[in-house]
């Protein structure tokens, strides 16, 4: 199968297309065929060797991806092939990739392969934080930095669902400024330097 792999670590110019092994299923993993995706911060970190899991070199980045249920393991008996699926994995930039049974979650037709890669870990990063490491809701205040970034933007969007005020601080960089913008502003300075805080009621 195709993959992207890298024989060091280093910036995107280790990055190489190659012909590598396809996986086997194990036990109790399901071989997913690749249809999209996710591509974060800890594929950078990982790639230069400065991530908390080392790469094995050679090695291929990725923890996230979308596609089809290919085979299942011996012990699998929630998932089948020509299920579509989203899973945590790891070397996820190939055509394949063996997952944990219990990291796979099956993908509804009305999710896109593309939302299905890219939900795993922003939106459920975000959740944890809104849901399970704290309690969210009606009569809370949640204050969201970087929320033009991939988990600010889905904890944003959680908070506001569950009823919470959300506030959000910015300065007018140019991808900021290229958010569509749907709430009104107040001014705030922090620090001696002025910003601005979106209410999102």
């Amino acid at each position: 199968m195709k993959a992207i792999v890298f024989a060091e670590t280093g910036g995107p110019e280790v990055l190489a297309l190659a012909d590598v092994p396809r996986p086997d299923v194990r036990p109790g993993a399901v071989l997913i065929k690749n249809h999209a995706i996710g591509v974060n911060f800890a594929d950078t970190r990982f790639r230069q060797g400065t991530y908390t899991i080392k790469p094995k070199l050679p090695d291929s980045p990725g923890m996230e991806v979308a596609g089809v249920i290919e085979a299942v393991g011996d012990g699998v008996t929630n998932l089948r092939p020509g299920m579509r699926a989203a899973a945590f994995t790891s070397r996820a930039y190939a055509e394949y990739c063996v997952s944990p049974a219990f990291m796979v979650i099956p993908l509804p037709d009305s999710v896109g392969f593309v939302d299905g890669a890219a939900f795993l870990i922003q939106v459920l990063t975000a959740y944890h934080l809104l849901h399970t490491a704290d309690s969210t809701g009606p009569g809370r205040s949640v204050l969201v930095h970087s929320a033009a970034g991939g988990v600010g933007l889905a904890a944003v969007q959680l908070a506001k669902v569950a009823g919470a005020r959300v506030l959000e601080p910015y300065r007018a960089t140019p991808r900021q400024a290229s958010r569509r913008r749907t709430a009104p502003t107040r001014s705030s300075t922090t620090r001696g330097r002025s910003s601005r805080t979106r209410c999102c009621d």
